[in-house]
């Protein structure tokens, strides 16, 4: 099996049982959302040799919590995933907790990497621009 093709019943299941969810949603997290966010973690994960499968589904998941509280739709992606048995189809229990954990995880890396440029940009803000003479 090619582990840099996504296993064609995962995307079979996914693209008929969850990603419909996310018509559900509010604009910024429609299915153009969905489709966009898998199209990166695929691109991320075949750079770094990570199980495109896993990246497929983590991201395909990532945002089903919003069905629930905002505030915790983190959280509530992750259990969603856990509790859906037919992902066991394709994935062991240990890979499956790993994945509900990083849908916990990338919520706090989201804000982190937000609070860091927002950093940047008042540090780069702060530097007086400079002006290129050319003489001839």
């Amino acid at each position: 099996m090619d582990t840099r093709i996504v296993s064609l019943d995962l995307m079979e299941f996914v693209e008929r049982n969850i990603l419909p969810r996310y018509n559900n949603f509010d604009k910024a997290h429609n299915l153009n959302h969905a489709n966009l966010v898998i199209k990166n973690s695929l691109a991320l994960a075949l750079s770094t040799g990570a199980d495109i499968n896993m990246a497929y589904a983590i991201a395909a998941y990532h945002d089903l919590g919003l069905e629930g509280p905002r505030a915790i739709h983190h959280i509530s992606s992750g259990k969603i995933l856990m509790a859906d048995r037919r992902l066991r189809r394709w994935f062991s229990e240990e890979q499956i907790k790993i994945m509900k954990e990083a849908l916990v995880v990338l919520k706090y890396i989201h804000v982190f990497l937000l609070q860091l440029i927002s950093i940047l940009w008042v540090i780069v803000s702060q530097i007086p621009q400079i002006t290129i003479i050319h003489v001839e």
